[in-house]
């Protein structure tokens, strides 16, 4: 018997399946003019995307409603194999600044980012995060995130700015993530990051961030979930009882199950088990 560990509900695999028109879905049509005028004029060049729902969002997540596209960042993106490089879009309802980041855990320890300021209309920064709560630093090597000259991010009277970049998925550059093929089911998703502010310059986040994991080089939107359902047999949750996660902080927690304590949750007469992927449980 193969019994592969299947954690349920991922924040990911329902932010992609909605129309992006549906995105930002506390804010009126009004408040949203400047992100729909984009989406008619610019997002046909993008061939995926992603809601990232913010950290106040993900923390009253209900997949069965709205709630969830309330407030984020959305991610368009397409990626060029002859060329070898990935075009993206950021969009976020805010005045200040944005952030997007290639993250090693998940968190801002490690990771690569691209950042932008409205007051800096015509510059786009590489940077790169060393340690936990510290300011981003401008890489020193090379600036390898361009931003594209065809399209004018904006910064509307009613608070958006939208930034669309490319950068070579692999730029060979020490102070860089590359970006691995992830559309096998062998290999882990793509840890991404964001983040926003109203300040002039990039400054704390506060709640206005926001965590995904995204297969970016699939061909088409395929839950996980989907996948390893019809390769697997049954899955069960790991679950960690009475741990409150702060609110305000990056947090990073280990947890470690032995098979005796997994066996329990195994299906009455199992023994041998193959785990062949998962999914957080959010």
């Amino acid at each position: 018997m193969t019994l592969g560990l299947l954690c349920l509900v991922c924040r990911s695999l329902v932010a992609a399946a909605a129309d992006p028109s549906d995105y930002f879905s506390s804010l009126s049509s009004d408040e949203k003019e400047d992100y729909t005028t984009w989406l008619t004029d610019h997002s046909s060049s993008y061939s995926r995307h992603e809601f990232m729902p913010s950290a106040a969002a993900s923390s009253s997540f209900n997949s069965s409603t709205s709630e969830h596209y309330e407030d984020g960042a959305a991610l368009f993106w397409t990626i060029d194999n002859d060329t070898q490089t990935i075009h993206l879009a950021l969009a976020v309802h805010a005045t200040g600044w944005a952030g997007f980041g290639i993250s090693e855990a998940g968190g801002m320890i490690g990771s690569d980012m691209a950042l932008f300021e409205a007051s800096s209309p015509n510059e786009i920064i590489d940077a790169h995060v060393v340690d936990d709560r510290a300011m981003p630093l401008t890489d020193t090597t090379c600036q390898d995130w361009i931003l594209k000259s065809t399209t004018t991010p904006i910064a509307g009277e009613n608070g958006w700015i939208i930034v669309e970049m490319s950068r070579l998925l692999d730029t060979h550059d020490m102070q860089d993530h590359a970006l691995k093929d992830d559309s096998a089911i062998s290999t882990p998703p793509t840890r991404l990051i964001a983040a926003w502010g109203d300040d002039s310059t990039v400054s704390y986040h506060g709640d206005k961030v926001a965590r995904s994991s995204v297969r970016l080089f699939a061909s088409e939107y395929t839950p996980l979930k989907e996948i390893l359902s019809d390769a697997s047999d049954g899955y069960f949750d790991v679950l960690q009882d009475m741990y409150e996660i702060p609110s305000n902080e990056t947090t990073y927690y280990e947890l470690c199950k032995t098979f005796s304590e997994l066996s329990g949750a195994l299906p009455e007469g199992t023994s041998n088990v193959t785990m062949i992927g998962g999914e957080s449980v959010d």
